[in-house]
């Protein structure tokens, strides 16, 4: 099967390497932060280790950022965990130090944190654990003063493909991007749609919605949970099944300001999955904030479509004025305000 799917692979790549090739860059669009309100910022850990491959995050009501990070072509690179570091010390402090959070490596085998979910008020995190590119599980727990204890665990079953998680109550729902958990030519035909949402728990997991184009970040509001369908460029309302079409592929989603969403994207899907092969250096990242109460009403908070300041975003944040974005394959973690030279605005409650 791996043979057929190599001499697949050899005609297809040849012939998307001519279309990124004749294709041009990315339009650009108007955005709220320029490039001179945003930089990029290296995090180092405790041992002076640059911390690269930041793939999800979250801004918490205390001002924190919590990310996981681990780099995805030196896999073997002892930089990666789940961090957690203040947006004060990623401005002012020099370097800036990210704390690791203790017990969260001694929960799992091979520590390679993807997807992540902290819910602030009970202490309660889950994150997608991804060892290789075809073998995935969830774990949770609680974190507290002595760090992580972890309390639950979902693997095999078809967890190999898991990609985000979010707390729904005291329950999980879970991405799984695809169907299969090695090379599939299912799951790599154009148009497919072997990604689905799950409910897990300890009694198990339930398929809640399948027929989803690369299942990808996914976050609730107003009762509803939302979807990236990253191949489709667009969201889907669960509930309702009901999409919202976007400017790129988008990827993790997080909770905004007054009921919106910060959905961070890639402009161009080829440009990043020949970035992420270590092909090409062309790799922009789009972050949009999304009203979905206002018909999808979208404002596109920052662009950089051929990734000239951030290359492949994966996941955004913002709250009162201040945005972080982080990206699965380029380092650190990129933060704009439009006075940066300022200490920056005290994070409300009204983020996730």
């Amino acid at each position: 099967m791996n043979r057929m799917l190599m001499a697949l692979a050899v005609p297809v790549l040849a012939i998307v390497m001519v279309a990124i090739t004749l294709s041009g860059p990315p339009q650009p669009m108007p955005a709220v932060f320029l490039p001179e309100d945003c930089r990029r910022i290296d995090i180092v850990d405790r041992r002076d280790r640059i911390i690269e491959g930041i793939e999800d995050l979250q801004i918490l009501p205390s001002g924190e950022v919590i990310f996981s990070a681990h780099n995805r072509r030196y896999r073997e690179r002892p930089a990666r965990g789940i961090y957690r570091i203040s947006v004060q010390d990623m401005v002012f402090s020099d370097p800036p130090y990210a704390e690791e959070i203790r017990g969260v490596e001694r929960a799992v085998e091979r520590l390679y944190p993807h997807g992540i979910a902290y819910d602030p008020r009970d202490g309660r995190l889950a994150f997608v654990n991804r060892p290789t590119d075809d073998d995935a599980e969830v774990v949770w727990g609680t974190l507290g003063p002595g760090g992580f204890d972890m309390s639950g665990r979902w693997s095999g079953g078809g967890s190999c493909r898991a990609n985000d998680v979010i707390w729904r109550g005291s329950e999980l729902f879970v991405t799984l991007d695809r169907q299969d958990c090695g090379p599939s030519v299912a799951d790599l035909m154009p148009g497919a749609a072997t990604g689905r949402l799950m409910r897990v728990g300890f009694g198990g997991a339930e398929t809640l919605a399948d027929g989803l184009e690369f299942a990808n970040g996914l976050v609730e509001l107003g009762g509803t949970v939302y979807v990236a369908e990253t191949r489709g460029n667009r969201l889907r309302d669960v509930v309702t099944g009901e999409t919202i079409e976007m400017p790129g592929g988008p990827d993790n989603i997080n909770p905004g300001p007054v009921g919106t969403m910060v959905v961070a994207m890639h402009p161009s899907l080829m440009d990043y999955w020949f970035y992420s092969l270590n092909f090409s250096e062309r790799a922009g990242t789009r972050v949009v904030r999304l009203d979905p109460r206002r018909q999808g009403d979208q404002t596109v908070l920052f662009d950089d479509p051929i990734g000239k300041i951030f290359k492949g975003g994966t996941a955004a944040a913002f709250s009162r004025g201040t945005m972080i974005v982080g990206s699965a394959y380029d380092s650190g973690l990129l933060i704009c305000s439009p006075a940066l030279d300022q200490p920056p605005p005290s994070v409300g409650s009204n983020t996730g």
